[in-house]
Parts: structure tokens; sequence; C-alpha cells
């Protein structure tokens, strides 16, 4: 078990032996200034308990072993990073709540009543909750913004998003942030979303409405394209992830900024200076 106290943030992955799981192993281990992983989760019961956590991307031991209860680990770290699934997330955050330590969620797919807990608990702990960790996509929410307030209301708009075929969440996390901020952006909710995807032939498409298509397929790690429809032209803007590193470094970036004393519910706008542009 590694217990490091050397004035850098310390940092547990939860979801370890997963996708991002394994690429914030490589970033966070990669000699980031001001932090160290120091613990690493996976479910209840895993075979992978006592596993050096560096052995599973293939590295040389880190002397930090795979877990399979936060309570075995709880003076280990101080800001837990959670990409796995809602309900799991909410049994990590109830943890953190009881332990006083912080979270970076990645985590998509939650309900209005998981949104209204994590919400809540942000009143005593500090949370960075992001449906995107890339710095592109948190770019394009500033850039939509400004697209959207000089064209919205005189075109139709689009947003598709297209993952890889065993994505569980559709739409994706990203695409409803893009949405709820083409929504502000109009100025409330005027627009309201129309799944295009569950359109019948003939159906006619409704004025002041925002389509929405998922796509999964293959194994893209992600793609997000909107589009503005008018008379004779259409501005299309798109993000495409072509490593999921991006995230990883993102949530290593939204754990560094978070550290350990703030409090409050944050996103990923926060964490890059963007909120007041």
């Amino acid at each position: 078990m590694k217990k490091i106290n050397n004035g850098k943030v310390r940092v547990c992955v939860a979801g370890i032996n997963g996708r991002m799981g394994h690429e914030l192993i490589k970033v966070l281990c990669n000699n980031i200034d001001g932090i160290n992983l120091t613990a690493g989760l996976d479910n209840i019961n895993s075979t992978l308990c006592g596993v050096d956590i560096g052995e599973l991307v293939g590295l040389k031991k880190l002397e930090v072993i795979v877990h399979d209860n936060l309570i075995n680990i709880k003076d280990d770290f101080d800001i837990l990073i959670d990409f796995t699934r809602p309900e799991a997330t909410l049994k990590h955050l109830a943890f953190c709540l009881d332990y006083h330590k912080n979270m970076v969620i990645g985590t998509t797919g939650f309900t209005n009543l998981q949104k209204l807990i994590i919400n809540k608990a942000a009143q005593q702990i500090g949370i960075v909750l992001s449906s995107n960790f890339s710095i592109g996509i948190n770019v394009m929410l500033i850039a939509l913004q400004t697209i959207v307030k000089i064209m919205g209301k005189s075109v139709d708009i689009d947003i598709i998003d297209i993952h890889h075929r065993r994505k569980l969440d559709s739409p994706s996390g990203t695409a409803l942030t893009i949405k709820e901020c083409i929504i502000n952006s109009l100025g409330g909710d005027d627009f309201q979303p129309l799944i295009y995807n569950c359109m019948q032939q003939g159906d006619i498409r409704a004025s002041n409405s925002i389509g929405m298509s998922a796509i999964r397929t293959g194994d893209v790690i992600g793609e997000h394209i909107v589009m503005f429809s008018g008379k004779g032209e259409r501005l299309e803007i798109t993000h495409k992830a072509s490593n999921r590193m991006i995230y990883a470094i993102g949530a290593a970036r939204a754990a560094l900024w978070l550290n350990k004393n703030k409090i409050g519910l944050f996103n990923m706008l926060d964490v890059l200076g963007l909120t007041s542009l």
C-alpha cells in the first residue's frame, strides 16, 4: 500500500481496470507535477485484488495495489476520480461524504434524481462533474454560445453523437451538455429536443426544435457534431476524440485544480477558467 505525504494531491481511481482506469494509470504515473496516484479501486470481490496497478497496463510495479473497498484505503487518498456507472458512483459519493474526500466525476447517464443527490453532496465536499474532460469539447461549448446567439433562432439545430458500439447511454452525456448549452444560450426552454432516432416516416420537423441523433458503431471513441442549417448554407462544428488519454489528462487537471480544500459543484469550464468568457 502506497502512502505518500509529500504535499502532493493523492488520487484514487475508481474503475481502475476499465478503459478510463487504464488511461488514468498511464497519465497519473507520468510524473505530473503536484499529483500522486496512491490507490486503485475495482469491483467488490474483484479477482484483481492485490495486483499492482502498474501491471494492469504493462508498466513496472508502482507499489499501489488494487482494492475492492474504499474503507481499506480511506487514509491513502484525498480525491477520488470516478469513471464508472451511476449506481457505483453514488455509492462512492456516500463514502466520500462520510470521510470528507473530494471527487472528480466523469460518469455519465445520471437520472435527474441522482443529479440532485450530487448537487446536495457538493454542499459539503468539492466535486468536479463533467460529461467530457477534453479541452476541445469545452472550448467548443464556449464557441457554441456565440454561434447560437447569432444564428440560433433563424436556423435548424442538430446534434449528432457517435460512439463505440458498447456505449450504454444514448444520447451521450456530452450531447446532453451541448443541448443544455444551446438552450441556455437561446435564453430558455423555447427550443425543445426532438430525438430524430425516434421519428417515423411522414413526420414533419417541429418548429423550435433541436434534432438529436446517436450512432453507436465500431470502436469510435467519441465524435460530436453540431449543425446549424439555414436557407442556402449550413455551419458545422465538430469535435473528434482519437485517444482516451485526453479525458484522463483533463481529469488529472481537474483533480489538481480541485485539490482537497475546495467545496462546491464545479465543471470543466471552471477548471479551465472559461466561465467568464
